[in-house]
């Protein structure tokens, strides 16, 4: 009995959960620095919090959320596009194309939109990118510009109510085609 439970736990009990859980211990050690969590809506067939490995692709997402549906507009991405953490992609549909994509779309090609996201990152957006959104005209956007370099980077939606000109209707216009 004593050379079995010497073996079961000492050699091939203890090696085999460690290996195991040594997979998951990589994976929760690595989720500081290696994991992304990512929102995807729109068009796929499994919307919502998707858990990703670093490095991972809008693609990656997307295919974590399901895969696309075939009403996915999936050439308004950039598919090859690197996923931050805390990202949201929108993967639009195909019949709204023209009319409810917009000039914040995940095409644009400026710099200050999240490439695959249709998001305006309003911490390194420039005047033009913040006035496509919805309430934000040139003074606005001039005051978000010279609130983020008096105060640092904005951290969440309603840190955006410290700029002069946006209250609680204009925030919650911009809740969803933000990022920070």
């Amino acid at each position: 009995m004593n050379n079995s439970q010497e073996d079961s736990p000492g050699s091939e009990s203890d090696a085999e959960p460690t290996t195991e859980h040594e997979d998951d211990v990589l994976m929760s050690d690595d989720s500081s620095d290696s994991q992304l969590i990512v929102h995807v809506a729109g068009e796929v067939h499994d919307p919502g919090i998707v858990e990703l490995t670093a490095n991972a692709r809008v693609v990656d997402a997307i295919e974590a959320a399901g895969g696309a549906t075939e009403q996915a507009q999936l050439d308004a991405l950039n598919l090859a596009a690197v996923a931050s953490d805390g990202d949201y992609i929108l993967v639009p549909n195909r019949e709204a194309d023209g009319s409810n994509v917009g000039s914040n779309s995940p095409a644009a090609t400026h710099g200050s939109a999240d490439v695959g996201t249709g998001m305006v990152n309003i911490n390194t957006a420039d005047t033009a990118a913040l006035e496509t959104l919805p309430g934000v005209g040139p003074a606005t956007a001039e005051q978000i510009i010279a609130h983020r370099e008096q105060h640092g980077d904005f951290t969440n939606l309603a840190s955006l109510e410290e700029v002069s000109g946006i209250g609680p209707a204009t925030r919650e216009r911009l809740d969803g085609l933000v990022s920070w």
